[in-house]
Formats: C-alpha cells, sequence, structure tokens
C-alpha cells in the first residue's frame, strides 16, 4: 500500500525568522568590535578549572621535587643539577639559564 505523494510535499521550506547562508559566507567578525560579554556562569566554570589545573600542577611539581630529594648527589650530577639546585627546577628563570648553558645540544 503506498501513500500518494504530492511534489509540494517535498519543498524545502524556512520558517520566517530564519536564513538561509550559502557558503560563500564570510563569518570573520568586524576589526575592532568588541567580544561578546560572557556570562557569570561561564566565568565562574573557568575559574575553577583554571583552579583544579594550577592544584594538579601543584601536586605533580611537589612529587617530582620529593622524587629528586631522594635522589643521590651522583644521580643529580648525571641529569645535571646538584642538590642545591632541586628547589629551582620549576622557576621559568633558573629553566632559561640552564638551557642557555648548554649549547645547541
Amino acid at each position: 500500500m503506498s501513500a500518494p505523494l504530492a511534489k509540494a510535499d517535498f519543498v524545502f521550506k524556512l520558517a520566517t525568522s530564519q536564513t538561509y547562508i550559502d557558503d560563500s559566507y564570510d563569518p570573520t567578525p568586524n576589526v575592532g568590535a568588541q567580544p561578546a560579554p560572557r556570562g557569570l556562569l561561564r566565568q565562574v566554570a573557568d575559574g575553577l578549572a583554571a583552579l583544579t589545573q594550577g592544584i594538579r600542577n601543584w601536586a605533580d611539581q611537589q612529587t617530582t621535587l620529593s622524587e629528586m630529594a631522594m635522589m643521590s648527589d651522583r644521580e643529580l650530577a648525571d641529569i645535571g643539577l646538584s642538590r642545591g639546585d632541586v628547589p629551582r627546577v620549576f622557576d621559568p628563570s633558573f629553566v632559561a639559564d640552564r638551557a642557555g648553558s648548554r649549547g645547541p645540544y
């Protein structure tokens, strides 16, 4: 059993509040336009995510520091550090100085 269908039943129709944008549409925002304000809930969620990530990073650093503190002076020397360098391992200026003094290899 088949139901008769008219060609008009297959026509795509847009509601009056909708528009059609073809492939040539450029969604680039206007230069100098202000970004849309973010909702308070999104800001709180982003803040909590940043706080959580910061706590994870701190915990990872503490784990690494405790493992390095358990290493012997010989093991630290093998990786190019002394016992006094261990507390400064995560200091960005210390890392930059160490990387610059190594040379190209």
